[in-house]
């Protein structure tokens, strides 16, 4: 089965490479799931004060910059609920080994509606939505089989390439970029909840 994310692949292979590492980590390994959904969450936010031109915050933290996008008329508030959930996802991940597979499923769901909004605002505009797709069960050997190291540097390559491409990409006047991200947040599919993450 193709990923979720493979839409991504031309535009923003950043994302495209993190969902579809989110998507194979799902049932083997949930903790390094919940980490990537994470870097998804916090990449678009990064990349959204590169392409809007926006200097971050003094308090240069994700739960600052995500209120300031909001404050900025870019993020609705399901979008902000989505990126809270996943950075929190991250965080408790991160800091707790908090490894949780329903979180996963749930959590990946809402990263591809926010990776298709995205897509949608500032990508490719005639994207058009598609079905998202349970993960399929991988087996522990294929995610074992994942070279850490190597995959850290992808990363951090295509996170680089992104950044560039993004910070020379022609600015989009303020009011258009707020009209498009507001037409396309209310079109998605909205989600009532998020998995409690205390």
């Amino acid at each position: 089965m193709a990923s979720n994310f493979a839409f991504l692949n031309k535009e923003f292979p950043v994302l495209a490479n993190l969902g579809e590492l989110a998507e194979k980590y799902c049932y083997s390994d949930p903790n390094s799931c919940l980490m990537k959904l994470g870097m998804i969450g916090e990449t678009i936010v990064n990349l959204m004060f590169l392409y809007d031109k926006l200097t971050p915050p003094a308090d240069n933290i994700a739960v600052k910059k995500i209120d300031m996008l909001q404050a900025e008329g870019l993020l609705s508030k399901d979008l902000v609920g989505i990126l809270h959930a996943l950075r929190k996802a991250r965080n408790k991940a991160a800091h707790q080994n908090y490894a949780s597979t329903e979180a996963c499923l749930v959590l990946n769901e809402m990263a591809f509606s926010l990776c298709e909004w995205f897509m949608q605002t500032y990508g490719d505009w005639n994207y058009k939505n598609q079905d998202y797709i349970r993960p399929e069960l991988h087996s522990e050997a294929d995610t074992q089989s994942i070279n850490k190291i190597a995959e850290e540097a992808k990363e951090a390559q295509l996170a680089a390439e992104a950044e560039e491409a993004a910070s020379k990409a022609e600015a989009v006047a303020k009011e258009d970029r707020q009209k498009r991200a507001m037409k396309i947040a209310n079109q998605r599919h909205m989600y009532n909840s998020a998995p409690a993450l205390t």
